[in-house]
């Protein structure tokens, strides 16, 4: 009897385990999205914190290619004007545009590769999806911000 017991209880380890599995990837891509709707929040409310959550030689915003500007600048207090002027700027068009971080809706993977994610999440007052980008391995941050 305790032969057949034996991979009953590997089947349910297995089980457990394969279970166990498919909740850390659900938890894996929650936090990808939590983490694109801190940096949008972040941007939208002008927070300088915010500049570490984002690579700054990579990034495209809107159709605008700001990586290739930022690599351009000359030094580090160039550089530093141009992330702080950047977030302002961005925070100011939010505000004027009357969005709201709270408005953006379904926040979910749209795709996993092995290099990049992308988060997405709906905005009903444009009948839009933004589209963020972030790497999939070593440290957060975004690179990719595009409306579809």
């Amino acid at each position: 009897m305790e032969k057949t017991q034996t991979p009953v209880v590997g089947s349910v380890v297995l089980l457990l385990l394969a279970a166990a599995a498919g909740t850390v990837f659900l938890r894996a891509g929650k936090s990808d999205a939590e983490f694109c709707r801190t940096v949008l929040n972040g941007l939208a409310q002008g927070k300088p914190s915010v500049t570490k959550r984002i690579d700054w030689d990579r990034l495209q915003a809107l159709q605008v290619d700001v990586g290739a500007t930022y690599r351009k600048l000359p030094n580090d207090g160039e550089r530093a004007k141009y992330r702080a002027a950047f977030i302002a700027n961005f925070a100011n068009g939010f505000h004027r545009s009357g969005a709201s971080v709270d408005a953006f809706r379904r926040w979910r993977v749209q795709e996993r590769t092995a290099d990049r994610i992308v988060i997405a999440v709906d905005y009903e007052a444009k009948r839009k999806t933004l589209l963020m980008t972030i790497p999939s391995s070593g440290r957060k941050k975004l690179e990719s911000l595009q409306w579809q």
